[in-house]
């Protein structure tokens, strides 16, 4: 669940903590992630508009992909864009030693507010 929490706070190549919630947050979208008793679940969604009118230049580009999204094929750089962030934190994540005590106060508060429930008990 740590690692979790830690995958979450940069990379080497998008080194600002909030780059990932940001960039979704830009392109209509979001994500959460989840750690149970066997595997960590991480998802996300964007949205299939074109944000070519945004400031940030990532946004405007477009890719060539099979989707009923438009009679083109187009759609917008959104989830090249999140797929690329995403995939950063298995490949270069930065688990910068400034963020442990933080992060390990977070999970533990989780822990001590969820540990009477009992539907959390398991995890």
């Amino acid at each position: 669940h740590f690692h979790e929490h830690m995958l979450f706070l940069g990379t080497e190549k998008y080194p600002k903590e909030e780059e990932y919630e940001d960039f979704l947050g830009r392109n209509g979208g979001a994500s959460n992630a989840y750690t149970d008793m066997e595997d960590t679940n991480y998802y996300f969604n964007v949205s299939p508009l074109d944000h070519s009118d945004d400031d940030d230049e990532e946004t405007s580009e477009e890719v060539e992909i099979e989707s009923s999204v438009d009679n083109d094929g187009k759609v917008s750089s959104a989830l090249s864009g999140a797929l690329d962030r995403f995939a950063q934190f298995f490949i270069s994540p930065l688990f910068d030693e400034a963020m442990l005590e933080r992060e390990l106060r977070a999970v533990n508060s989780e822990y001590l507010n969820g540990r009477t429930a009992d539907n959390w008990r398991n995890y």
